[in-house]
């Protein structure tokens, strides 16, 4: 999937939620800002949870791509070849991320897990091979960390790389499922660590969320690039259902990507 020429002016868009896009609630929404970053060949600011100018229990992802341009270290020499690039994918947490955890040892962990989290899900997405012997850098930063950060950090890539025009065989979507004491499994907007559902309120009410799991997947192709699955499952038959309703998120939000590019 290769984006067209976009123009280079900050575009700002609100994604319905996957789950019920008629729902009127705001707050269930994901906010998509395009080219927040100007320097970078392609930027995007995803917000998952609450209205924009609210920063309750929001995650808050900005996301560069750089390239591609030459290699500049010897890693990324070694990485490269005559008929194929790579891809440099960096992750920092801001130290003010989130009141839980300061900038340590522990955050230092957490940057290299999502570092290497994204860079799986973005090697089988990138054409490498129309970029021999260069990089594409991809500079993901959290400023807000309240839960489904590996969600919207692929989002907030996804869009970055489009908006960079980086050749890509597919969008590369993901999305979220919970599920509850009851059983019943939901897609979520925001699913925040206290374990509880942001729910429509036209719904009756769903129970305690106990697992949630996050899909990254490429809707096109019809291919699961990555499974992240937490909390409790007590079978196999409720993982994989979950996993279903999020690749039927990941299609709707996939349709909304391609109507913005």
């Amino acid at each position: 999937f290769s984006s067209g020429k976009r123009e280079r002016e900050r575009e700002q868009h609100r994604m319905p939620p996957p789950d019920d896009p008629d729902d009127e609630n705001e707050n269930e929404n994901v906010f998509l800002s395009l080219n927040p970053i100007t320097s970078a060949s392609g930027s995007a600011f995803v917000q998952l949870g609450a209205h924009p100018h609210d920063s309750k229990k929001t995650t808050k992802i900005f996301v560069s791509v750089f390239g591609p341009r030459k290699t500049t270290t010897q890693r990324q020499d070694k990485l490269v070849t005559k008929t194929r690039g790579t891809v440099d994918v960096s992750v920092k947490l801001a130290s003010f991320a989130t009141k839980k955890r300061s900038v340590s040892s522990s955050a230092s962990d957490v940057e290299i897990d999502f570092t290497e989290k994204l860079q799986k899900c973005l090697r089988g997405v990138i054409v490498l091979e129309s970029f021999p012997k260069a990089v594409v850098e991809v500079r993901c930063v959290v400023a807000d960390a309240n839960g489904d950060e590996l969600r919207g950090m692929i989002l907030a890539t996804s869009c970055a790389l489009l908006h960079a025009r980086i050749e890509m065989r597919d969008i590369l979507c993901a999305c979220t499922a919970v599920i509850g004491e009851d059983g019943e499994v939901n897609v979520v907007e925001d699913y925040n660590r206290k374990g509880k559902m942001k729910t429509d309120a036209k719904k009756p009410k769903t129970s305690k969320a106990v697992g949630a799991v996050t899909v990254a997947y490429m809707p096109r192709v019809q291919k699961v690039i990555n499974v992240l699955s937490v909390g409790k499952w007590t079978n196999a038959n409720d993982l994989k259902k979950a996993e279903e309703v999020a690749m039927q998120g990941c299609e709707e939000i996939g349709e909304y990507i391609k109507h913005v590019f």
